[in-house]
């Protein structure tokens, strides 16, 4: 089975029973064209009840490609108050999933076409349920913090994660170097891992079971009609189409309140997103900054270009993470 095929029948397989149920999850509602669709992505820790993980994953049908854009959760984002300014919380903030989607379009000048929201105890038990992940862990994880019900250690190299161990996976990062940014290159590797190991091993009563534990944790507004779509375009899509790539910028600490933020990069992500917005301006209303901070005004406003990986490059090399 083939990455974006992979995608496409997860997709079909978590979701559908999900937008077959939900009120209003199959109505009438404005489409992407047959060219492009853009979902937006959230994994939220079930004990802080932020998203760890938020993803923009277009998906161009014309040409079979499928690019996961991940959005560092500590990106600084100033939403109208003196608040939380972190982007894992803007979700909690702004009301629920589809306010967060109207937000990311206006500032990223991308239209969103809806959203598929899940909490970590969706992937603990989905993993479960297809007998675990086949993943090279690129360093050893040792780390333990009861308030967030984490007690990861994982020694380097190939070997078969549990459940818990892969929320253990995805959710580490005091051992790198560069922290979130070492943890959302390490969340490419498990993507591209699970990709590989869902063809394996769901099957049969596995895909059944999956379907299930769907209709408890996913919650999403993507009407099945367009699932169906991206299915039939990108069933036969290669790995090397399938691409990962972290929005540019750099983590910068406040120096008002000494916590770390991720600060976007205007011009890199003006680059990085032309892709799929025709060009338009990123940020106009400045939210991904604050012109009051020259430690943040410095990152916002230096160039700095997205390193883009492949399903087949991760598979084939791998990607080095750089622990302290």
């Amino acid at each position: 089975m083939k990455y974006t095929n992979l995608i496409a029948v997860i997709l079909i397989c978590l979701l559908a029973p999900v937008l077959f149920i939900q009120s209003g999850a199959i109505s009438p509602k404005k489409e992407a064209s047959l060219e492009t669709f853009n979902l937006l992505v959230c994994g939220r820790d079930s004990a802080s009840g932020l998203d760890d993980a938020i993803m923009l994953v277009s998906l161009d049908e014309a040409n079979e490609n499928v690019t996961f854009f991940q959005i560092p959760r500590d990106t600084y984002v100033n939403l109208g108050d003196n608040g939380y300014k972190k982007i894992n919380g803007a979700s909690k903030k702004l009301g629920g999933y589809k306010e967060l989607c109207d937000e990311i379009s206006r500032s990223m000048n991308v239209e969103i076409n809806g959203y598929v929201a899940f909490d970590s105890e969706f992937v603990k038990k989905a993993i479960d349920a297809i007998g675990g992940v086949d993943i090279n862990v690129p360093v050893d994880m040792d780390y333990d913090d009861p308030a967030q019900d984490l007690s990861i250690h994982l020694k380097k190299g190939m070997q078969t994660l549990d459940g818990k161990a892969a929320v253990g996976f995805v959710r580490y990062r005091s051992g790198y170097l560069r922290a979130d940014i070492g943890r959302m290159d390490a969340q490419k590797i498990f993507i591209s891992a699970l990709a590989k190991s869902f063809a394996q091993k769901a099957t049969g009563m596995k895909l059944l079971s999956l379907a299930s534990l769907s209709l408890r944790y996913i919650k999403t507004d993507i009407p099945i009609n367009r699932l169906l779509s991206a299915y039939n375009t990108l069933k036969d899509s290669p790995p090397e189409k399938m691409s990962f790539v972290t929005v540019p910028g750099e983590e910068v600490r406040s120096e008002k309140s000494g916590a770390w933020f991720y600060i976007l990069s205007k011009s890199g992500c003006e680059e990085l997103l032309g892709k799929i917005n025709g060009g338009a301006k990123f940020d106009e209303k400045h939210i991904y900054s604050d012109k009051s901070r020259s430690e943040f005004e410095a990152v916002y406003n230096k160039e700095i270009k997205a390193h883009v990986y492949t399903a087949d490059k991760i598979d084939g090399e791998g990607i080095e993470i750089i622990p302290k």
